[in-house]
This record gives C-alpha cells, sequence and structure tokens, in this order.
C-alpha cells in the first residue's frame, strides 16, 4: 500500500493531531493556527495529491489513498478536515474507529450537495459553474473561490491576504487534482452515515460562511452519536484565520 513519502509533516508535542486542509489548498493553510496547537499537540500535517509539496497524481480511489495514511498516522490520532479536508478525516472516523480517537469538521459538510435528504448544502449547479470556470481559466476561478470563503467574514481582508499568500506557497496545485477534489465535493455523500460515527464529534465553522451554512454543522453533530455544534460569530469559511484564538480554544477543549 502506498506509503505516502512526504505528504505528512509532523511538528509539535502532544495528544496525536491530523490535520487535512480545503480544495486548492496545502497543509500551510491553518497558518499561525498551527503555531498555537502545536503548542496542545503532535501534528500531522496532510498535503492531499496534487497539492503543496504532494507531487502524487490525483487518485482514482479516494478511499485508498485516505486508507493509506494510516501507515504513515499512529492509532488513536484525532483527525481535523476543513472543507474538502472533511470528507478525508470524516471516512477515516467511518471505517477506521478503532484507530481514530475523535473527528473535528471544520466548515465542512458531510454532503456539499443538497438533495433530498440532506438539503443543507448547496445546489450542484454552483460546483458544475465552477468546474466550467476552471477549465476556462483556473487563476481566476480560484480567486474568485477565494473570496467567496472570506466574504461576510468580520476580518475579510485579512483572512484574504492569508489565503492568497498561502495558495501558491509551495507550487501550483494541479488542475487534474483540483478537478479530483471537485468531483468529490459534487459526489460524496456521507451524511447518511452519521448515525454509525461511535467517535466524539465535533463540527465548528462561522456564521457568516457562504459555503457550508451553520444548519449543516448543527444537523451534521445532530445525527451523530456523540456530536457537538460549535459557531463561531463574525467568522467565514476559513474561521481559524479570522477568530484563530478562540477556534485554537474549542479544538483544544473539545481534545481535552
Amino acid at each position: 500500500m502506498n506509503q505516502h513519502p512526504a505528504v505528512v509533516e509532523r511538528l509539535g508535542a502532544g495528544p496525536d493531531l491530523v490535520l487535512c486542509h480545503g480544495w486548492a489548498m496545502h497543509s500551510g493553510i491553518w497558518g499561525r493556527a498551527l503555531e498555537q496547537l502545536a503548542g496542545h499537540f503532535s501534528l500531522y500535517l496532510v498535503d492531499l495529491p496534487g497539492h503543496g509539496r504532494n507531487r502524487e497524481a490525483w487518485p482514482e480511489d479516494w478511499q485508498a489513498w485516505n486508507d493509506g495514511l494510516q501507515e504513515v498516522i499512529p492509532a488513536g490520532a484525532w483527525w481535523m478536515g476543513w472543507s474538502l479536508g472533511g470528507l478525508f478525516a470524516l471516512d477515516q472516523a467511518l471505517r477506521h474507529s478503532q484507530k481514530v480517537s475523535g473527528v473535528i469538521l471544520v466548515a465542512s459538510n458531510p454532503c456539499f450537495v443538497r438533495n433530498a435528504h440532506w438539503q443543507h448544502a448547496m445546489e450542484a449547479s454552483v460546483f458544475t459553474q465552477f468546474a466550467d470556470d476552471l477549465a476556462q481559466d483556473y487563476r481566476s476561478a480560484l480567486s474568485r473561490f477565494l473570496a467567496l470563503e472570506v466574504h461576510g467574514s468580520d476580518h475579510a481582508r485579512q483572512a484574504l491576504r492569508e489565503l492568497n499568500d498561502c495558495a501558491f506557497a509551495h507550487g501550483e496545485p494541479e488542475l487534474h487534482a483540483l478537478q479530483g477534489g471537485l468531483s468529490l465535493l459534487r459526489e460524496v455523500d456521507l451524511s447518511t452515515h452519521l448515525d454509525q460515527l461511535n467517535r466524539p464529534l465535533l463540527t465548528v465553522g462561522g456564521r457568516r460562511d457562504r459555503l457550508v451554512p451553520p444548519k449543516a454543522l448543527t444537523a451534521t453533530a445532530a445525527q451523530a452519536p456523540w456530536g457537538r455544534a460549535e459557531i463561531i460569530a463574525g467568522a467565514g469559511h476559513a474561521p481559524f484565520i479570522g477568530h484563530r484564538d478562540e477556534f485554537v480554544e474549542l479544538v483544544r477543549e473539545f481534545i481535552a
């Protein structure tokens, strides 16, 4: 099975905490929150294929790739995923619960596209349009996506500056990986499995998030046996940037 060389970076000391970034980003997106989290946890920073320092091709089977992470992550780790990364973290907790202590979903949704049984998401047409824009001019599409991520935040300018600084810090993401990530956001639905999650779950996000509505966070937590939701007033889609102290304290208190 894939050993994932150079995919995972480790820093800090304390309980093991795996961090999975969102679409088009890389592990550096956590920014200055990493410094604070590293004071409490042993962090394992994952770069998804085609993102950041990970030059692997986007996998045909994302769950098989995710399974391979178990070979480099200690058993009993906590898993935290932002946006797209939340699907990887939740998948770990659902399918490898004996090796996962708990999961934190940051501005993430078990199903990003609205359907008959999960209404707390976006219309499929949004992702279809974005995929078309990506194929035509992916830099412009990325810029629009970053602006949408910070829209409504109390600290929108600061957050957008940090997102833009981070986006290409380790090279441009692979176009095929961006398209693969969009396909996951459009097609994956883990919402019907939430009642099977036998590990503690924290959903945390911003009240002003335009991509993952607060109702998605509360509904996700409500359907999990040991779920809890925390909504940060004034935050958008990246609460760990504009509301770093509050975000880190929520994570620290939940795991403690």
